[in-house]
């Protein structure tokens, strides 16, 4: 006599690794709500001076909302927060530190596409150069139904466009107490 086999869905291993599943998705939804694409205000926000240094030529120091040009290349910085947890509503990553999140916008000023990626920024604090999360970043921009808009990753931006967005930044917590913290931005690379 052959015994037949239940199918997998049966099983009592697939019913509990179900449950757990449904489970951690219900937790998740149901956490205290991160910086995402969806809902960038639910982040803690920080009113503090935010300084921009561009690399080229001489350093440009601006203020949180001001327009700092390089090249053909400007940017600016809307808001700036921290959070220990990116992402939307089903997928999160959590920081080592503490993730430190600017929503800005980069504008390509020039005649021919440039690409635009995490590795452009990084924040200088004492003496300490701290580079883009380019996971979280994704993360941060990645709306509920998992598009992401603009995910600054090797992004092709044309002559005359804006992208809006997020980069974030795993830090320590004491980089963010830190008055002489500076975004520093570089150039987008031209395409050919």
């Amino acid at each position: 006599m052959v015994k037949e086999k239940k199918p997998f869905y049966k099983r009592g291993w697939f019913i509990i690794l179900a449950i757990f599943i449904v489970l951690g998705g219900i937790g998740n939804a149901l956490s205290d709500s991160t910086p995402s694409a969806e809902n960038p205000s639910t982040a803690k926000s920080s009113t503090q001076t935010h300084k921009v240094t561009v690399k080229e030529n001489t350093p440009e120091t601006t203020a949180l909302g001001d327009v700092a040009s390089i090249g053909k290349m400007s940017y600016k910085v809307y808001n700036q927060s921290y959070s220990k947890k990116v992402g939307n509503a089903y997928l999160k990553t959590e920081a080592t530190g503490i993730y430190y999140v600017l929503s800005i916008a980069a504008r390509n000023n020039s005649t021919e596409a440039v690409t635009v990626d995490t590795s452009g920024f990084k924040i200088i604090n004492n003496g300490k150069t701290y580079s883009a999360d380019a996971e979280a970043t994704m993360q941060a921009n990645q709306a509920n139904d998992g598009s992401i808009k603009h995910s600054f990753f090797l992004e092709s931006l044309n002559p005359d466009q804006v992208m809006h967005g997020y980069i974030v930044f795993d830090v320590p917590f004491s980089v963010l107490k830190s008055s002489s913290r500076q975004l520093e931005v570089s150039n987008g690379f031209l395409d050919s």
